[in-house]
């Protein structure tokens, strides 16, 4: 702090302590020890009032040692001390005011904004630090291709994130040919927000206003000559071309002379006008020549034929990529002399303006919890812009009334036989059950592993049969060795064959001793391998012998899947596990043109191809019913009742299915919320 800023300080402090002490005579000053909390952060612009709770405040960081003790300042205006060579914040404390040094990156023509409360305790030996603040955002006019005159300055530098911005008109009086100037848009093809003179917005990022032009050539045209590369609007009027025919606007980008129809064709983008003329030298354009561009007297055509004498000097601009959020343009030459624009380095595709690579929006990544709520602040959810990193988005995880303290229990894994479950947390206050551990998946049960069922490997002789004994056949679970299974061999009969003694006529299945063989007309089908019938049931057969399998078994002899236990086909209809899925089975035969919701032991299911589908999650359109219900792993959640979030949107489901007929409350994690018609509001 300069020397003279030094005795006005002191000045201003010893004509408080003069006042203080006509007031209350002797009285010794103290340290304010009590002060507001929570203002470091706080920015006064101004017209703002902040209340410092008569703690200390030092306004000039160059200086700690001027400082005063403040209950409230309101900055009225803010100006430049030339004498002081700071910027002053006049405030409603008369001879108070407020002196900041520039930093020595700080644009002095710019005008702060008012003032940021950057630290500090608020007491005397750790006072309040104040520093000037800028808005954050700034508000940029394009011409937009205008011919002439300039953009609006904004007197504004900048503003904050939220504040009011009222939109200028056409103060630098911009022109265009043949164009007059209509107003604004955030996008320069006049795609997004529209905005006038007067009109106002809350800004929440730097925004770019494109002039916005109408063509003000349509109306009488006789006498207008189009070349090629020039445009012409009929506005709708009616042409006489080959036929009278109603026209827009045509840009002509090329010119053709027809000789079976002794016409030229002039057009672009398909839309073609047909001129009478000849072809003794070519045609350059057309003119207008007579009517009005009703549909008694529509528009005449001639074609007119010039040489031109002009070469174009052309300069590149190149390529501008399009981002997130701003346009890009495809690259274009311009010719010096006659400022005429082409999309071509060699002059022959005449445009009217660069050609615009559309902003190609954000794709966003996932939503991550970057801080996680408590019960006593909010937490907070990031994604980040695949396109580019450095476009951020967070959103508020709302704090919840009560903190949940975990109890993780273990995962169980499944066996062959039992189900299992996956590890889950249990809060020790409030019961709930969660699949993670950071209140982000509540679940109403333990999410189950199915059991695996056996996976057999193959059968091997332990006892070889004798013409006298049984042999024994084994085979032993890849799962769990634990799990054995066997089965007999027939005894021999003396002539290498495993078969017994069948009647000529017999045809089905034989047991000896505890298998079951195949036998046709008497004799063992060692080698038989598919389904049979056998008095009006369906068996497994392989090598000729009965397949005590169970679940699901593909016929060898067909692409159907049959339902079985013990080799034998359950005529069974409902939900059926295989290789840790469920599949649909009508009358034992596994459905897979089935697309439906399906009832099972109390629970409702979603099945497509025959299959739940065990990745489908959240609401779900019963794709037979214009209904919708809340499912979780393929389960529709017949026991939840109350708020789902879908597309970032949140609705009321009763007993799982989607409330379209309910307009009332709901209460959720403590607080109630307003549902219409199924969705909250």
């Amino acid at each position: 702090m300069s020397g003279k800023k030094k005795m006005k300080s002191l000045a201003s402090i010893f004509m408080i302590l003069t006042m203080v002490f006509s007031l209350f005579g002797g009285i010794t000053l103290a340290p304010i020890k009590a002060h507001a909390e929570g203002i470091v952060g706080t920015v006064g612009k101004i017209g703002d009032t902040i209340d410092f709770g008569g703690a200390y405040v030092v306004w000039d960081n160059t200086d700690p040692s001027c400082k005063l003790t403040f209950t409230s300042v309101t900055v009225n205006s803010v100006k430049w001390d030339d004498f002081w060579n700071q910027w002053e914040l006049v405030t409603d404390k008369g001879a108070h005011n407020l002196y900041f040094a520039v930093h020595d990156s700080a644009d002095t023509s710019v005008v702060p904004k008012g003032y940021k409360v950057v630290g500090g305790e608020g007491t005397e030996s750790d006072p309040y630090t104040l520093d000037l603040v800028y808005g954050d955002y700034t508000v940029i006019y394009d011409e937009n291709g205008a011919d002439k005159g300039s953009i609006p300055t904004e007197t504004t530098a900048s503003y904050y994130s939220g504040e009011s911005v009222t939109v200028l008109g056409n103060t630098g009086n911009l022109k265009k040919d043949d164009y007059k100037f209509v107003g604004w848009n955030t996008k320069a093809d006049g795609t997004g927000t529209s905005y006038v003179a007067g009109d106002t917005f809350n800004i929440s990022k730097n925004t770019v206003l494109y002039a916005q032009w109408k063509d003000s050539r349509t109306g009488d045209l006789i006498g207008k000559t189009v070349k090629m590369g020039g445009t012409i609007d009929f506005d709708g009027a009616y042409v006489v071309s080959d036929y009278t025919s109603r026209f827009y606007t045509i840009e002509i980008s090329e010119i053709n002379w027809i000789s079976d129809m002794e016409m030229w064709e002039f057009g672009a983008d398909g839309l073609y006008i047909y001129v009478s003329g000849t072809s003794d030298s070519p045609a350059t354009g057309f003119k207008v020549t007579s009517g009005i561009g009703t549909e008694a007297d529509p528009y005449t055509l001639e074609a007119v034929y010039e040489e031109s004498t002009h070469v174009h000097t052309l300069v590149k601009t190149n390529k501008t990529f399009a981002t997130c959020t701003e346009d890009g343009y495809q690259e274009y030459w311009t010719c010096s002399e006659c400022n005429k624009l082409f999309s071509d380095s060699e002059a022959k595709n005449q445009i009217s303006k660069p050609i615009v690579i559309p902003a190609t929006g954000h794709d966003w990544g996932e939503w991550e919890v970057t801080k996680p709520a408590t019960e006593t602040e909010d937490g907070i959810e990031t994604r980040v812009c695949k396109n580019d990193a450095s476009h951020v988005e967070t959103r508020v995880i709302e704090k919840f009334s009560h903190i949940h303290t975990f109890v993780k229990v273990d995962g169980v894994p499944a066996t062959c036989t039992e189900d299992g479950y996956q590890a889950y947390w249990v809060c020790s206050e409030c019961n709930k059950l969660f699949s993670d551990g950071i209140v982000k998946n509540e679940i109403s049960k333990p999410i189950v592993i199915p059991a695996t069922g056996h996976d057999w490997g193959e059968w091997e002789v332990t006892k070889p049969a004798t013409e006298t004994e049984e042999g024994v056949e084994t085979r032993v679970c890849k799962n769990d060795a634990s799990h054995v299974e066997t089965r007999p061999i027939a005894k021999s009969n003396g002539s290498g064959s495993e078969n017994g003694t069948w009647a000529d006529d017999f045809t089905g299945l034989s047991k000896v001793g505890e298998t079951w063989y195949y036998v046709e007309n008497g004799v063992w089908i060692s080698d038989k391998y598919g389904f049979i019938e056998y008095k009006g049931y369906q068996f497994i057969v392989a090598n000729g012998v009965l397949a005590k399998v169970n679940g699901l078994v593909m016929d060898p002899n067909s692409d159907k899947w049959y339902f079985c236990a013990e080799g034998q086909v359950v005529k069974h209809t409902g939900l059926v596990m295989y290789n840790d899925e469920w599949f649909y089975v009508e009358n034992g035969v596994l459905d897979t043109s089935l697309n439906a919701l399906v009832a099972y032991n109390g629970g409702l299911f979603y099945v497509a191809a025959g299959r739940i589908l065990r990745d489908v999650s959240g609401l779900v359109m019963d794709p037979n019913s214009p209904d919708w219900y809340f499912v979780a792993l393929g389960e529709v959640q017949v026991q939840y009742t109350g708020l789902v979030v879908y597309d970032d949107v949140w609705f009321y489901v009763a007993k799982g299915k989607l409330a379209v007929n309910y307009t009332g409350e709901a209460e959720y994690d403590g607080k109630v919320f307003q549902v219409e018609n199924g969705m909250v509001k």
